[in-house]
C-alpha cells in the first residue's frame, strides 16, 4: 500500500504543477520557481534572464489566440534548446514563460533568437503562418515578470515575429551593486 499511496501523490504533484498538454509547468508552480530563483533572501543571484514567448498567426489581431496545437508545438520547440537547469511553464493560454538562471540578458536575447530561428524553421510554423514574439527581462530588474511581459506586449503592438527587450530597472535592493556574474566565465556558456 506505500508504494501506491507514493504513486497517488506523485501523480497528484504532476496535475497541480503542469499542464497536461505541453507538460510545462503551471502558472503558479512557474511563478513559485521564479520566485524562489529571483527572491532567494538576501542572497545574491547571478545574472538571470527571463523570456515571455508567445505564438500566433501572424497579421492577426492581438485578441486572436493559438490553439492548443500551437501551443504544444512551441513548447516542443522551445523545449528542445533548452537546459536542464531553466525553467518553463505555460503561464497563460498564448504565452510561455521561461527562466534562464545565471543567464544576463545579452545571453538571453541570443537563447530568444535561437528560439525564433527554430521555430520559424519548422514545417509547422511555415505551414500555419505562425511566428514566435519574445520579450526578454533581467530577472533582477524590479518585478522581472512584469518586465519582460511588458517587452512582449511591445513586441506584439510592433507586429509581432520579433523580440524586444526591457530596459533594465534595478530592483530597490540591487541598485547600488553590479550584477554578480558579469563578465564571470562561468556565465558566458550557452543559455539554450
Amino acid at each position: 500500500m506505500g508504494k501506491l499511496s507514493h504513486l497517488v501523490a506523485a501523480t497528484r504533484e504532476v496535475l497541480a504543477t503542469r499542464d497536461l498538454s505541453t507538460g510545462l509547468l503551471k502558472r503558479g508552480a512557474f511563478e513559485r520557481a521564479v520566485d524562489d530563483w529571483v527572491g532567494g533572501g538576501d542572497a545574491r543571484r547571478p545574472a538571470t534572464s527571463i523570456l515571455m514567448v508567445q505564438v500566433g498567426v501572424k497579421g492577426a489581431p492581438l485578441a486572436d489566440r493559438p490553439d492548443r496545437q500551437m501551443i504544444a508545438h512551441l513548447a516542443k520547440s522551445v523545449t528542445a534548446l533548452l537546459r536542464a537547469t531553466d525553467i518553463v511553464g505555460h503561464v497563460d493560454a498564448d504565452t510561455i514563460g521561461i527562466l534562464l538562471p545565471s543567464t544576463p540578458v545579452a545571453q538571453g536575447t541570443l537563447a530568444a533568437e535561437r528560439i525564433v530561428a527554430r521555430f520559424r524553421d519548422t514545417n509547422f510554423a511555415k505551414k500555419h503562418g505562425v511566428a514566435v514574439t519574445i520579450g526578454v527581462a533581467s530577472a533582477n530588474t524590479d518585478e522581472p515578470e512584469l518586465a519582460a511581459l511588458q517587452a512582449l506586449r511591445e513586441a506584439r503592438l510592433a507586429g509581432g515575429d520579433r523580440i524586444v527587450v526591457a530596459p533594465e530597472r534595478p530592483a530597490p535592493s540591487s541598485a547600488a551593486a553590479p550584477e554578480a556574474g558579469e563578465g564571470d566565465a562561468a556565465t558566458q556558456g550557452s543559455a539554450a
